[in-house]
């Protein structure tokens, strides 16, 4: 056993004695800091209320992941000599007492919390510093060439509108496809049989999309349609079966061509953002002690 190991487990063993009776254990130990049960049950206290055991069992595992991520993102600002103004913290709490009616709301809410100013002070003080350092690290970082943008402009620059029928099994796409061969109408047959509940009653039909707003496989068939009425063979998606019929397609105008792409470049920096943080925090856990469990 490595010496570390030996002075964790002591430690451990001397605070479950000492906090028996209330029931505080030790679940992970972050480089020099611990991360207690207490802390875990006061996150799921938050998110977790009316699921399923095996739910709940999920999302303890996902909050315990982030706190062992928001623990190892301060210890590496602290290690960086990071800091925020009193003042920054201060706009921030004065942020949060605006959200209320009154201060006398504020002040009862945050003592229902069980917490004072100054743990907010605190909390907030962290996540500023916190945030400093993932700016720096990995959100500056991040690029969106002119290059994706003028693909986006491209793809974007027409929509269409279909309506399709989504089924579990491949053999029931056989057979309605079969029915639709035989002069049965689309929207008729998608009412009674698609499990798709945003557009069954409606007899398929989506809204306008633009190629790549929905899943690869239904966009790309989709979108090889060209005359109204035409329809396609079965597709598979991770949903099940469909079969896609082609409604119509009109032209976006420049101000909605250009408001697409801002939406798409925001999705495509944060896809990039989301990348590139778990890259970095990988590297983190690598050089850090990290023991989950006694």
């Amino acid at each position: 056993m490595k010496f570390r190991d030996m002075v964790f487990l002591i430690i451990i063993s001397i605070t479950c004695l000492a906090e028996a009776k209330t029931v505080n254990r030790i679940v992970a130990w972050i480089n020099d800091e611990i991360i207690t049960q207490a802390e875990i049950d006061k996150a799921m206290s938050m998110v977790g209320s009316g699921l399923k055991p095996e739910q709940m069992d999920k999302l303890r595992q996902q909050v315990l992941d982030k706190l062992i991520e928001e623990k190892l993102i301060l210890q590496e600002a602290k290690r960086q000599g990071i800091k925020v103004s009193a003042q920054e913290v201060e706009e921030e709490l004065a942020r949060v007492k605006s959200q209320f009616k009154s201060i006398d709301d504020f002040k009862k809410a945050i003592k229902e919390e069980g917490v004072t100013e100054d743990d907010l002070r605190k909390e907030y003080e962290e996540n500023l510093i916190k945030g400093e350092l993932v700016n720096s690290e990995v959100r500056a970082n991040i690029q969106v060439s002119q290059e994706e943008l003028s693909l986006v402009r491209n793809e974007s620059a027409y929509q269409i509108k279909v309506r399709h029928i989504l089924v579990k099994t491949k053999p029931e796409a056989l057979l309605i496809l079969a029915r639709l061969d035989r002069g049965e109408r689309m929207e008729d047959l998608a009412k009674k049989y698609s499990i798709d509940p945003g557009s069954k009653d409606k007899g398929g039909l989506l809204d306008f999309f633009s190629k790549g707003k929905m899943v690869k496989e239904f966009s790309e068939a989709a979108f090889a349609l060209k005359r109204p009425g035409e329809i396609s063979g079965i597709v598979e998606t991770k949903f099940g079966f469909h079969i896609i019929q082609f409604v119509e397609k009109k032209e976006l105008t420049e101000e909605e061509l250009d408001e697409v792409v801002k939406t798409q470049e925001s999705k495509l920096r944060q896809a990039k953002f989301n990348e590139e943080f778990t890259k970095w925090i990988n590297k983190l856990k690598e050089k850090s002690y990290i023991k989950i469990g006694l």
